[in-house]
């Protein structure tokens, strides 16, 4: 097997095709200063936050993501692809936030992004409602680690209208593997509620489709369902070991590239963190 090529010292590892992207974009705008050379460098900038992201350089995706928002007018243009771009930027602040447990700021930068999109656009509007929907199920992990489960509860039942007009316009494995994590996220907030009988009927459901779909790649998202499910069960007295026997899976593969498959490119599945026991608080 092929070692891994090291960087000599003093030497800088080559440019990412994101980074190369960004140079490239930076030199246009110095000749040409125009609304749409700056989109093009916003897009680019984002993808290379996004990337670094990924990496886990944390302060190269600050940086990305502070150029990219110093490009922006004062004002949000009227045009989609703008919009379009607002939306990305602060979907990746909020990623940012969420991985450094800042769920305050995470609340902060979605419902900036919600901001530019419209509420259950028409059933003909599939890529709204896909970011609508991508957006609201990805925050909701931030509203239940802050206590806001009136939030989620109300944010999942826009959820379902979202999915209503969605069928038929994306493929219905991947609505339903959205619906799997809208029914995690409800059935958390119940519990957080109060309403242990109707957080478990949710939890329930939430995993008879995550089983239909016998998907290797939700095995974490059921598995963190199914542990929030216990915790419920823990809190009332009921058998949570007897639950967890019952319903072990089998082996699977955890992949984290699973969501609803359009508008977005980090996918989180937000029942996320719902096993942690502190009073059915996620972490």
């Amino acid at each position: 097997m092929a070692r891994p090529q090291k960087t000599a010292p003093g030497v800088e590892p080559p440019l990412s095709a994101a980074a190369k992207t960004v140079a490239t974009r930076r030199a246009a705008l110095q000749d040409e200063n125009t609304p749409a050379v700056r989109g093009v460098l916003v897009e680019a900038l984002i993808a290379l936050a996004e990337e670094e992201l990924a990496k886990g350089r944390e302060a190269a995706t600050i940086a990305a993501l502070s150029e990219a928002g110093a490009l922006f007018s004062d004002r949000l243009p009227d045009e989609a692809q703008w919009r379009g771009r607002f939306v990305m930027l602060n979907r990746t602040k909020a990623a940012l936030a969420q991985k450094q447990d800042r769920h305050a700021d995470a609340v902060v930068a979605f419902k900036a992004a919600l901001s530019a999109i419209p509420t259950l656009a028409s059933s003909a509007a599939r890529d709204d409602n896909a970011a609508r929907l991508q957006l609201l199920v990805r925050l909701a992990r931030s509203r239940l680690a802050l206590g806001d489960a009136a939030s989620v509860d109300s944010e999942m039942r826009e959820c379902e209208a979202l999915m209503t007009a969605l069928e038929g316009k994306i493929p219905a494995r991947a609505l339903d593997t959205v619906r799997a994590a809208v029914l995690g996220n409800a059935g958390v907030a119940e519990a957080m509620l109060g309403n242990t009988r109707g957080a478990e009927a949710k939890l329930a459901e939430s995993i008879a489709v995550i089983d239909r779909l016998n998907a290797p790649e939700l095995a974490d998202l059921r598995r963190q369902i199914l542990n929030a499910w216990a915790d419920i069960l823990r809190r009332s007295g009921g058998d949570a070991d007897a639950l967890l026997a019952r319903r072990a899976p089998a082996d699977h593969v955890h992949d984290e590239n699973c969501g609803c498959g359009h508008a977005h490119h980090h996918h989180d599945h937000s029942a996320s963190h719902a096993s942690d026991h502190r009073s059915a608080h996620p972490r």
